[in-house]
């Protein structure tokens, strides 16, 4: 299990957007399938906000990590609506997801968040090749 206590603004409060950006970098780099998630969140009373995490792959289960979780928490659900609700699913707490923008979005399919990459995608190079001369 990948270790997050070194990360730059692990446990701090109200960093979950730089966090989760460098935790998603840092298990790219370990070759763990990572997606970073933007959500929103309104209590049962007025408050509401927004928050960012990370859903990350590991031997074929799902875990969720932020900048207020120790460690990553194994999640179960379709969908990420579902995995979030898992981690924050308590009464009169409500979840959406949401873009960058904090606009509210479709919930996306694991299945299809984690997909491999088809066949044709091996063969597009991004960037630049210079021809060596």
């Amino acid at each position: 299990m990948p270790s997050f206590r070194h990360l730059p603004d692990y446990m701090v409060p109200m960093h979950c957007d730089p966090f989760s950006k460098t935790a998603v970098a840092m298990l790219h780099k370990q070759g763990i399938p990572a997606h970073r998630i933007t959500y929103g969140w309104s209590q049962f009373g007025g408050a509401r906000g927004f928050h960012a995490a990370v859903l990350f792959q590991l031997n074929g289960k799902f875990y969720f990590m932020d900048n207020a979780r120790m460690g990553p928490r194994p999640v179960a659900g379709k969908t990420d609506l579902g995995c979030v609700a898992h981690i924050s699913g308590e009464w009169g707490n409500l979840v959406w997801m949401c873009n960058e923008e904090n606009e509210r979005v479709a919930p996306r399919k694991m299945a299809d968040l984690f997909a491999p990459n088809p066949e044709w995608m091996k063969s597009v190079q991004v960037g630049t090749k210079f021809d060596e001369q």
